[in-house]
């Protein structure tokens, strides 16, 4: 199941389909209901839509009685649960839903079709089965002392995989008597019922509550009874049959009364918004927190436990399915805890999942829009694709009058295949998804999209639809070809990677952490501008050949290294104030090419030169900052110099939290410190003492140097001399309070007796 969850095309939105013929399965189901469906005293009775017109099954009576005792052995345990169980029972045999078989219906019905039932859900139970498909019998027995009595249900059942089907074409067709009587409200049923929950949406109080009373009319003539009705306006729904119940659906996330649950999503009636809940149940809790390291199976739990049909959390959402497939690749076992770099990418994405609860979504696109014009709106899809993951966003844009509102619709992402592909194949497919999206979201919609386009930030794909289908590669030729299908041409544009809110769909950026007025829900800037406004475009030479990829050795130049020769300095402050300067020479070298005033210590000959060519300067004495800018870059100096290694590794975690250290091995003269990198890459120890936050920061993660550096030495005399030539435990003491220097005390030895 989890291999199929991240296969290439399982993209949740639906792909173009061009008159398929129906699966003879789905013909012969058709044929079923079509046939024995009909009304009788007021309430629909169909058949079971069997596989087969003769089907053997094996005798399922030892079974059932051996679930009935383990069942009964449950019941005895469990009080308050035996007298729900009895007491459900009891009100389907008086509802008529189930009765008990008698002998002459025994003998009719073949044992080879027998089988136990599950849980039961009400709107199946308003459907009937015809006499001779009710076959479906149950062991059950009010009082241990009697024997087993073989009961039979007469409705369709929460077991049956028919059932859904069959209650849906039930539902259908008792629309369609009442059509031409309430035309709306019966296309409303078709178009709008969710399984047995029934989502509408009006203009006006008066139109709504019409609505309702002739939809729950329309049910009612099937024996369905609509309850539980909910409105962001209680005026539409008075008078209504079942309003005003407790709701049985409902979740609570910190507020004082729950919210109520419509189609899986939270709806706050009061503000007509949607909202998420991220409350975990209490054995699941430590680990979506991050305070406890998951093992595999949890994650999985985790991650698939999060609902959202409409992709709206995308960007939180998609990492956490990166990281299950990181460790499906790696083979490692179901109950294998997750090791410390993996664990570090949970925590930070499990860091997402509170600001989820903060979220705060409107309903309806326009709900703060002053007026509507449905005459002049536009969709959006914004495309995009890395070699982690692809996913597309669709927006609505109305422009009234001089008022300008964009709203996010829905979003799709997906993962990478594990098979890989290169980055425009990648591109392609979400593109193809991001069409289907557009098509998918256009149908869907009660009002006519004026214009439609598609963004995205790759020239590949862009070339490849410009160019004959004929001529590519059979993957993605049938990928283009879609893609024509179901779009124009002029629909595509091409838009810079910043301003294309898919991105964070695929990497990670701070519109990853969805914010309420960020560019995830809300689209990008320019949309907000005239259509003159928005990015140009550029020209796309169309091609029909895939980019190669290719292997580029390239060297990172890190601009805060240094060449230091620390011989050359007899005193600490003099090499601290001489790297000072030199960060302020590169800081003036950037703010002359930007035509910035420079910031001089005392103007030499030739800053007075510049300063009487019309570049202004400002006198400006080194700043506590960049002292200590300074004093960084020769920490970091050091200790690349001491611990080349050890800083490779740490800093490929930079910014880490410290109790999370990296891996040494066991022969580095760090490994018993469990050192990391801090933010600006400086090692630092991190220990017990790292819990007393009270302790300042530096107390509690030393920096490390080496004991026999020149700078470690020059740093030794400067305390020896700050401290007025003291005796040794004072400096020691005081050194302690900020660095770790192995031998501190003969180090210190060393330089009091060199005084």
């Amino acid at each position: 199941m989890l291999r199929q969850y991240f296969t290439l095309e399982g993209t949740g939105v639906a792909a173009y389909n061009d008159n398929v013929p129906a699966l003879q399965e789905v013909s012969r189901a058709n044929q079923l209901l079509k046939n024995t469906t009909e009304k009788r005293d007021g309430r629909y009775t169909t058949g079971l839509l069997w596989a087969e017109d003769e089907v053997c099954f094996p005798d399922s009576l030892p079974m059932a009685k051996r679930r009935l005792l383990a069942l009964e052995r449950k019941l005895e345990k469990d009080e308050h649960l035996q007298k729900e169980v009895y007491d459900q029972v009891q009100m389907y045999i008086e509802k008529g839903f189930e009765h008990e078989a008698t002998n002459e219906e025994l003998v009719e019905a073949p044992r080879d079709r027998t089988k136990t039932c599950g849980d039961i859900e009400k709107m199946f139970h308003q459907v009937r089965i015809r006499q001779q498909d009710t076959r479906q019998r149950f062991l059950f027995r009010l009082n241990r002392n009697d024997p087993p009595k073989t009961y039979l249900m007469d409705v369709a059942t929460f077991g049956a995989t028919c059932s859904p089907c069959s209650a849906q074409y039930v539902m259908h067709l008792n629309a369609d008597q009442h059509k031409e009587t309430y035309p709306e409200a019966s296309a409303a049923i078709k178009l709008k019922t969710y399984m047995d929950d029934y989502f509408d949406s009006c203009d006006t109080v008066e139109e709504a509550n019409m609505r309702a009373k002739q939809v729950q009319f329309i049910h009612s003539q099937a024996g369905f009874n609509m309850r539980n009705w909910l409105s962001n306006v209680r005026k539409a729904l008075e008078g209504l049959q079942g309003f005003g119940r407790s709701q049985t659906k409902s979740i609570e996330i910190g507020q004082r009364e729950p919210f109520p649950r419509v189609l899986g999503l939270i709806w706050d009636t009061t503000t007509d918004t949607i909202k998420f809940a991220t409350k975990w149940q209490p054995d699941l809790k430590p680990y979506a927190t991050g305070e406890r390291r998951p093992t595999k199976r949890i994650v999985l739990r985790i991650v698939i436990s999060l609902f959202d049909p409409l992709g709206l959390k995308s960007p939180a959402l998609i990492h956490g399915r990166i990281i299950m497939q990181d460790l499906w690749r790696s083979g490692i076992d179901w109950d294998a805890e997750l090791s410390d770099p993996e664990f570090r990418k949970w925590q930070r994405r499990v860091g997402l999942l509170p600001g989820l609860q903060e979220l705060s979504i409107p309903r309806w696109f326009f709900l703060n829009a002053a007026s509507i014009d449905y005459s002049n709106i536009q969709l959006h899809v914004f495309t995009d694709a890395s070699e982690l993951g692809y996913g597309c966003a669709a927006y609505l844009r109305m422009v009234s009058g001089t008022n300008i509102h964009c709203s996010l619709v829905m979003a799709r992402s997906k993962v990478a295949p594990l098979k890989h592909l290169s980055i425009p194949r990648l591109e392609l497919e979400a593109a193809l998804l991001g069409a289907r999206l557009m098509n998918t979201v256009s149908e869907s919609l009660e009002f006519q999209i004026v214009q439609k386009y598609i963004h995205t930030d790759s020239e590949v794909v862009l070339s490849w639809i410009r160019s004959p289908t004929r001529e590519f590669k059979q993957f993605v030729a049938c990928r283009v070809g879609e893609i024509l299908t179901l779009t124009e041409l002029n629909h595509w544009r091409h838009v810079p990677s910043k301003e294309n809110p898919a991105d964070c769909l695929t990497k990670w950026c701070k519109e990853t952490a969805i914010l309420q007025n960020g560019m995830w829900l809300h689209g990008p800037q320019f949309l907000y501008q005239p259509e003159t406004a928005w990015p140009p475009q550029k020209f796309i030479q169309p091609t029909t050949e895939e980019q190669r990829g290719y292997v580029m050795v390239h060297v990172a130049v890190d601009d805060n290294r240094i060449n230091l020769d620390a011989e050359r300095f007899s005193k600490w402050r003099v090499l601290v104030r001489t790297i000072a300067i030199l960060q302020r020479f590169v800081t003036n070298c950037k703010r002359k090419a930007e035509g910035r005033s420079l910031l001089t210590l005392k103007p030499t000959k030739l800053q007075q030169r510049c300063i009487k060519k019309h570049i202004p300067a400002v006198q400006t004495p080194l700043s506590s900052e960049e002292y200590e800018r300074a004093e960084t870059l020769i920490w970091r100096f050091t200790q690349e110099e001491a611990y080349p290694s050890e800083v490779r590794k740490l800093r490929d975690d930079l910014g880490k939290e410290p109790h999370a250290p990296g891996e040494l091995e066991r022969c580095s003269p760090l490994y018993a410190l469990t050192p990391y990198a801090d933010e600006h890459g400086v090692l630092r120890v991190s220990s017990r003492i790292c819990r007393a936050k009270q302790i300042e920061y530096n107390t509690r993660y030393p920096i490390i140097l080496p004991e026999k550096h020149s700078i470690t030495l020059l740093l030794v005399k400067d305390y020896h001399h700050r401290f007025r030539h003291a005796n040794r435990e004072t400096v020691v003491n005081e050194l302690r309070q900020r660095f770790h220097i192995k031998h501190l005390r003969s180090c210190v030895s060393s330089v009091m007796k060199k005084c």
